[in-house]
């Protein structure tokens, strides 16, 4: 028999009880895929060039302050409608 590995999934048998898989089933989450990725940003944290990128993220145009600005003050409006009942 032949598996798709696209949907390569345990199945019941005909005995009703799960064939194996050779994928894992992480669940919730893939601890070692976290891990991997939280070594790979300190890094780039840490870098010379995430240093520049953080830097530069500090910097917002004019046009841009106003639309953040306005973005801000509708979000602490829903919020504040969410936290009182109320939809907007």
């Amino acid at each position: 028999m032949t598996s798709d590995p696209s949907t390569d999934r345990a199945k019941p048998s005909i005995e009703g009880k799960p064939q194996s898989s050779d994928r894992t089933n992480y669940g919730e989450g893939n601890k070692q895929a976290a891990a991997d990725f939280n070594e790979a940003e300190t890094e780039f944290v840490q870098s010379p060039g995430g240093k520049q990128k953080i830097r530069e993220g500090t910097h917002v145009q004019p046009e841009e302050e106003r639309e953040l600005t306005e973005a801000e003050q509708r979000a602490k409006e829903r919020a504040k409608a969410q936290d009182s009942g109320r939809m907007l």
